[in-house]
């Protein structure tokens, strides 16, 4: 196994962006460039061809924020809009219509936040709200254009990672602390049931500091039906 260049990113340098896989190629919107200044624009990498393209440019510049893909469609949700501002909207991107459409707000401002996609809902969990570093989560479902709330993390975190196996989401790793100024490496691993709305904290691994990680594909559905954290 070894690693080979691909085509050369047709917007330069960008970091802090959001990235995930629509339709067999690569999404990549927002973030920042070599400036520091937030992006709006976003490109998709087709690994066939090799080549970057560009398509339309979201409502908001964001970075810190998450993307996923659904259905064959590309959603974000929160970020930092480059100033001071902590966003809790959501937009979805049809790269049929190269259209951006805007989403129901998540019911709390989140950036450094992870998402992930179970039974074709988006789930996400921490993050930082501008002051304070979070254990909520929640979910949107496209089809109803809901966000609903879900049981509380054991623990606060942001900059963390999470996959989805076998229908069950799990999160690693982060920086910890009720506030951003505070806090520590994380290394406390949760897990999301499918049976049910609860947490659990597996064996104790080595210490990360914020990551990302690849989104997981699953066919069984979670179906939340108590509410409580272990």
């Amino acid at each position: 196994m070894e690693w080979t260049w691909g085509a050369w990113w047709r917007g330069g340098v960008a970091w802090r962006g959001g990235m995930d896989v629509v339709a067999w190629e690569l999404y990549v919107a927002g973030g920042m460039d070599e400036q520091s200044v937030t992006l709006n624009s976003g490109e998709r990498f087709d690994p066939v061809m090799d080549v970057w393209q560009a398509f339309a440019p979201m409502s908001t510049q964001r970075w810190g924020h998450s993307a996923s893909g659904i259905a064959g469609q590309l959603y974000v949700a929160g970020g930092m809009d480059g100033q001071t501002v902590v966003l809790n909207s959501a937009e979805r991107f049809d790269p049929v219509m190269d259209v951006w459409r805007a989403l129901a707000p998540m019911s709390t401002e989140r950036r450094e936040h992870s998402a992930s996609v179970i039974a074709g809902q988006l789930y996400v969990a921490g993050g930082v709200d501008g002051q304070r570093v979070l254990n909520s989560a929640e979910c949107f479902d496209p089809v109803t254009g809901v966000w609903r709330a879900l049981v509380l993390m054991s623990t606060h975190r942001r900059g963390h990672s999470a996959s989805v196996i076998a229908g069950q989401l799990y999160v690693a790793g982060g920086v910890t602390g009720h506030t951003v100024t505070g806090g520590r490496r994380q290394v406390q691993t949760a897990t999301w049931t499918m049976y049910g709305d609860i947490w659990r904290s597996p064996k104790r691994g080595v210490d990360q500091q914020p990551h990302i990680a690849a989104r997981m594909p699953n066919r069984r559905r979670c179906d939340p039906s108590n509410d409580r954290t272990l």
